[in-house]
Parts: C-alpha cells; sequence; structure tokens
C-alpha cells in the first residue's frame, strides 16, 4: 500500500474514532450523569415541600440542554471512518491489480505478454484477426496462444462474425 494511502486512512480511523468516542462521552454526560445541586438551580423552582423535592430533581434533569456538537461528531466520525475504510479497499484493489501484473509479468511467455499488451491497448478486446494483424503473429499461432491464455483464464473468446471476440478476463471474481 502506498504510504500517503496509509497516511490518510490512518488518520481517517483516529480522528473518526475520536469523534466518536467524543460522542459517546457526551451523550453519556447527557443521559447518565448525575446532576449537583449548584447546576438544578434549586431556588428557581417552586418550594412545594418536603414531599416534591423529587419534581424538582425531575425539572432540573427536563432542564439540562443535549449538547450541540453531539451530531456534528456522530456524522464526521461515521464519515470518516467510511473513508478510512473505503481508502483501504481502493488501495487494497490497486495492490491486487500491481501483484496480478507482476505474476502475470514473471509466468507469460514473451509471445503471450505481447498479446495481452495489445489487448490492454485496444481496451481488453478485439477481434482474433484484428490482434493477428497488430501483433504480427500468424492466426495458427495466435489461435494457440490465445488457447492456452484461455487455459491460464486470462483472457475469453466467444464467437463474432467470421471470427472471433478476444476479451481480457476480469481478475475481481466478479
Amino acid at each position: 500500500m502506498d504510504r500517503k494511502y496509509a497516511a490518510l486512512m490512518f488518520i481517517c480511523f483516529i480522528v473518526g474514532g475520536f469523534f466518536l468516542i467524543n460522542f459517546a462521552t457526551q451523550m453519556y454526560d447527557f443521559l447518565f450523569r448525575s446532576i449537583s445541586i449548584d447546576e438544578m438551580n434549586v431556588s428557581a423552582l417552586p418550594d412545594m415541600g418536603a414531599n416534591f423535592s423529587g419534581m424538582r430533581d425531575f425539572r432540573a434533569v427536563q432542564s439540562r440542554q443535549f449538547p450541540s456538537t453531539s451530531p456534528i461528531n456522530l456524522i464526521g466520525g461515521i464519515v470518516l471512518i467510511i473513508s478510512g475504510y473505503s481508502i483501504w479497499r481502493l488501495a487494497g484493489e490497486k495492490d491486487k491489480e500491481m501483484l496480478i501484473d507482476m505474476i502475470s509479468e514473471k509466468l507469460l511467455l514473451p509471445e503471450e505478454k505481447r498479446v495481452i499488451d495489445e489487448l490492454k491497448r485496444s481496451g481488453g478486446e478485439t477481434t482474433q484477426k484484428e490482434l493477428s494483424n497488430r501483433t504480427g503473429i500468424q492466426k495458427v499461432k495466435l489461435h494457440r496462444l490465445l488457447a492456452r491464455l484461455e487455459k491460464k483464464k486470462i483472457v475469453r473468446r466467444y464467437p463474432y462474425g467470421m471470427t472471433r471476440k478476444v476479451v481480457i478476463e476480469r481478475n475481481d471474481g466478479k
């Protein structure tokens, strides 16, 4: 994985985690923190005697305000975590493509590499006749090369008029 992607992914996860932890602590404080006598502002409530002291506590809890930064922390944390995950997946796909190219570079014969390179230049698909013309490989030899590449699941051929269409197989398993 490229260092810049790794750094960006790391920052997204750390900052997103910080936001979510901050959200959780704000919610904990809002929902479960015990209220001190100073916060209750008991003097502002009417005195109803000793029997109604619980009512004063309820009004004090009710008067507490929801932290205004909580939605920002929640949404920001979720967005950053999803961004970090997306960067991780994209970087992984890029690494997978590079690995496949390296492996195929080592395992393919020079003529097979030439055919694959020409297929890539033509957008991933072309006809067998056009491929023969572009690479200069005779039709019979190209047919055998493509059969080997088909067995290795690198290309796929299907009928296309009087010739065959050659397509590079996708490597992502879809």
